[in-house]
């Protein structure tokens, strides 16, 4: 495999599809791979029972098919767990407690959405307090960044290369 092979791994946020991210992906200077995560069963138990090690098990295994040797995770709303610890309807990324101690470090960009009402600009900001983020940029958007303004979400995910 090309060890400079980079490309952007796409999470969408709880509740959301791939479909999302497709106005974003042509804007995108590399390949992308906008994962979904679908449990084997669309039950409660499963939805339940599934962890977080489920999840990003599932995204490794796409990494790896499309042979991506290096990755810029994005991760949506919810997602953002799981691209620190490598998407998911499961409950686990709600109340899976994560250890954070051994995790490397890595380079953290965080997008402060200033029309979000989903979350205000606070809120956000209180969650990025919690990450190791080396910056942060604001776009004037809604929650739903990637399909309102996919060419200034580009532009932010593109400087990150």
């Amino acid at each position: 495999m090309n060890k400079n092979n980079l490309g952007f791994v796409l999470l969408p946020g709880g509740g959301m599809s791939s479909w999302v991210w497709r106005d974003l992906i042509p804007n995108l200077k590399k390949p992308s791979v906008a994962v979904d995560y679908r449990l084997p069963a669309n039950t409660q138990e499963a939805r339940q029972s599934a962890t977080i090690r489920d999840c990003t098990d599932h995204i490794i295994n796409q990494i790896e098919r499309n042979k991506l040797e290096r990755v810029i995770l994005v991760g949506h709303s919810g997602a953002g767990v799981l691209a620190q610890d490598l998407l998911s309807e499961p409950l686990c990324a709600a109340f899976e407690k994560i250890n954070w101690d051994n995790f490397p470090d890595i380079k953290q960009t965080y997008v402060i959405l200033l029309k979000d009402t989903s979350m205000s600009v606070a809120k956000q900001k209180q969650m990025m307090s919690h990450l190791t983020v080396t910056n942060s940029v604001e776009i004037d958007s809604d929650h739903m960044v990637m399909l309102s303004h996919p060419r200034e979400l580009a532009e932010v995910l593109n400087g990150v290369i």
